[in-house]
């Protein structure tokens, strides 16, 4: 991922919401989330790339779609369901 798009991804979520919150969120979106989308050719590069706000609420309902998602949103106790949705709601 761009460093760059990275860091600018991780400012506007610090002034949404707690440092270690913004860390969890971060890495879930910029990481597992994304891997899984990209898998399922939603999108190609990762979620916190994505400059457009609307493009990326649009993908949220396919993303808690996918299988993996359901699987380790479930084993996870719904804590990366909880990160999408506060990225809707920010």
């Amino acid at each position: 991922m761009d460093l760059e798009v990275s860091v600018s991804f991780e400012k506007w979520l610090l002034r949404k919401v707690a440092a270690k919150t913004s860390l969890n969120y971060s890495r879930a979106i910029s990481g597992s989330i994304s891997e899984w989308a990209i898998a399922a050719q939603l999108i190609d590069q990762p979620l916190s790339s994505i400059q457009d706000f609307e493009v990326f609420q649009a993908l949220v309902p396919h993303i808690k779609a996918l299988p993996t998602f359901q699987a380790f949103n479930k084993k996870a106790k719904a804590c990366i369901r909880r990160h999408l949705i506060a990225m809707q709601l920010i």
